[in-house]
């Protein structure tokens, strides 16, 4: 028993990080599925897709790029070098992860409003904390009703930064 104690807990850590993984990217897939029917939907129609297409463009760079964190974050088990140089402006991921949920929330009949001081910085890489916005967006917009809206703040307390996501 103690001999398979290592590899029950390697294959623990892998189901673990198997099951993040597909969480992290179910969001940014499921933008993308919404802005490729936008965008036939548009040329069906004769309309204009360049927009939805520049749209598609970020996503798939967001979706590449937490892909990339992510596997990383696996390969250095969580601590890479660099980290803690890391300067991320709030304002800058918040809109990113709002830009990513967008359509999704759009579809579900909410709003996000955001209340981010354009100077506010965290030591953070970008995409962990845009990583981190997107999954309590997307999970605010899961529970929130139709009509509600989805706030999101942040402020500055001290040496720390407080960043709310706050749903009906």
């Amino acid at each position: 028993g103690r001999a398979s104690r290592p590899l029950a807990e390697a294959l623990q850590v892998q189901r673990a990080f198997v099951a993040d993984a597909s969480h992290e990217l179910r969001t940014p897939l499921t933008t993308l599925t919404s802005r490729i029917q936008l965008a036939q939907h548009r040329l069906e129609r004769g309309g204009d897709v360049g927009p939805v297409l520049a749209d598609l463009r970020r996503d798939a760079t967001v979706m590449d790029d937490v892909l990339t964190d992510l596997l990383l974050t696996a390969e250095t088990a969580g601590a890479r070098r660099g980290d803690a140089e890391a300067v991320t402006a709030v304002e800058a991921a918040t809109r990113g992860a709002i830009e990513v949920i967008g359509p999704r929330a759009e579809a579900a009949g909410v709003r996000i409003a955001s209340d981010v001081p354009p100077a506010l910085k965290v030591s953070a890489e970008e995409t962990a904390l845009m990583r981190a916005l997107i999954a309590l967006l997307d999970n605010a917009v899961r529970f929130s009703p139709p009509g509600g809206t989805i706030s999101v703040t942040a402020t500055a307390a001290g040496t720390d930064v407080r960043i709310r996501v706050v749903d009906e």
